[in-house]
């Protein structure tokens, strides 16, 4: 129910900010454009993915990419070619890339308001979007922007404080009767700096930004169940670039960090359960270990979802871990409140043993 409302109430879009924004991204696609031209690469040309790997020879990274295991043609993913971006041709390759599909995105809108629609249930536990989805932004300055609050009205943006971290320190206190992760947690405590803080041996306090980030990417992609491999390319999307021995010590600290890890690394069984009842069937190593604790997330985020629906909100926009009310900008601050409330009374009924904690923002138009 709550789902179909936020379809029906749609959520406000600025097409004259959307000319300007697209109008600055035509000028710079068209730099990028010819520069690329100058090597020889055009999009639509006949014969592209030959002048590719002919640009990978001169380049002498062709030997370094990966390729298609049905079609034989080399990587032109945007993870494949990062580490090469020194390369004036892989730079303006990769920018056009975004801006061609940001600028996409932005173009298909049509209209001052627009209706995602909002499947309930995929097999992550979390909801799906489409039309256009609205879970999934182009992540570019400026889009965002375009999602407007009506005259006199404003957003209420509430999401969830590294929710996941909590529901896990959930399934493992309900699992071993146990849980570090839970008791840093409930201490009021960073996990990212306190895990920094052992991993570079300083106090909390001490912890660098940099090292805080390293953290956040151990912290959010070690629970799933990442090898050492796989781990290097998680955090590039944190802005890593790790080596193998680095990343193998980061994960040893992290099992030390968290002693109730290693019991819940153990064992795959092919299905697991959510703490609310709820079966995934066919499952690999890591669905088996990320389920758990991200459906338990989500379960309780829709049960929000529900109960801010029910309680006369008008929900009009809903991403996993924060969701959007559009109100009169004269009661927003009383508003905040009991936004904040509900959202954290219905994650409690699902995670009753660990601290769960929402930041929220006013604003006229979409931002984080």
């Amino acid at each position: 129910l709550a789902l179909l409302h936020i379809y029906k109430n749609g959520i406000g879009f600025d097409l004259s900010q959307r000319d300007g924004w697209l109008e600055g991204v035509d000028r710079e696609m068209q730099k990028h454009r010819d520069i690329l031209a100058s090597w020889g690469w055009v999009r639509g040309k006949k014969g592209i993915k030959d002048v590719y790997e002919s640009i990978a020879v001169k380049l002498n990274i062709e030997p370094l990419l990966p390729r298609s295991e049905k079609s034989g043609d080399l990587s032109s993913k945007a993870e494949d070619l990062a580490p090469y971006r020194k390369y004036q041709f892989i730079e303006s390759f990769l920018e056009y890339q975004k801006l061609e599909k940001a600028s996409s995105f932005v173009r298909d809108i049509t209209s001052g308001r627009i209706h995602p629609r909002y499947n309930l249930l995929v097999n992550t536990g979390r909801t799906s979007c489409s039309s256009p989805n609205f879970q999934q932004l182009p992540k570019l300055g400026g889009i965002r922007e375009m999602f407007v609050a009506d005259p006199g009205k404003t957003f209420i943006i509430t999401d969830y404080s590294a929710i996941e971290l909590s529901t896990l320190a959930q399934v493992t206190y309900s699992s071993y009767g146990y849980s570090v992760m839970r008791d840093r947690i409930n201490a009021g405590e960073d996990l990212h700096r306190y895990y920094a803080s052992i991993m570079n041996g300083c106090e909390q306090e001490d912890v660098t930004k940099q090292q805080r980030q390293e953290a956040k990417a151990a912290n959010f992609g070690f629970p799933g169940g990442l090898g050492t491999d796989t781990f290097i390319e998680f955090s590039r999307g944190y802005g890593l670039d790790l080596t193998e021995d680095v990343a193998k010590e980061m994960k040893d600290v992290w099992f030390e960090a968290f002693p109730e890890m290693p019991d819940y690394m153990k064992n795959e069984i092919g299905h697991v359960f959510t703490l609310t009842g709820r079966k995934r069937g066919n499952t690999t190593f890591c669905a088996e270990k990320n389920t758990p604790f991200q459906g338990l997330a989500a379960d309780g985020a829709k049960l929000a979802l529900y109960n801010l629906d029910k309680a006369g909100f008008k929900v009009v926009g809903f991403v996993h871990d924060e969701i959007l009310c559009e109100v009169e900008s004269v009661d927003s601050e009383e508003l905040v409140k009991e936004q904040e409330r509900i959202m954290i009374d219905s994650m409690k009924e699902v995670v009753p043993d660990v601290k769960v904690g929402v930041e929220s923002m006013i604003s006229t138009y979409y931002t984080k």
